[in-house]
């Protein structure tokens, strides 16, 4: 999986849940790609701002692409 971050790709591990863990992302709205067995998922991350270490972003959906 990956996430764009200003022009980059950071790439990032799920779990079979569909949870997992970024490190380092400002504050903004970014889009990311799953890439699976069964196929190719785009979606929409918003990392708000926080003083948290630990910061729980409920409602990401991914789609299906083709």
């Amino acid at each position: 999986a990956t996430l764009t971050v200003n022009g980059m790709e950071v790439p990032f591990v799920t779990n079979g849940k569909g949870e997992f863990y970024l490190e380092n992302i400002k504050p903004g709205r970014y889009a990311g790609t799953v890439h699976g067995d069964i196929g190719k998922y785009v979606f929409t991350v918003a990392i708000p701002h926080s003083d948290n270490t630990i910061v729980n972003l409920v409602g990401v959906l991914a789609e299906e692409r083709r």
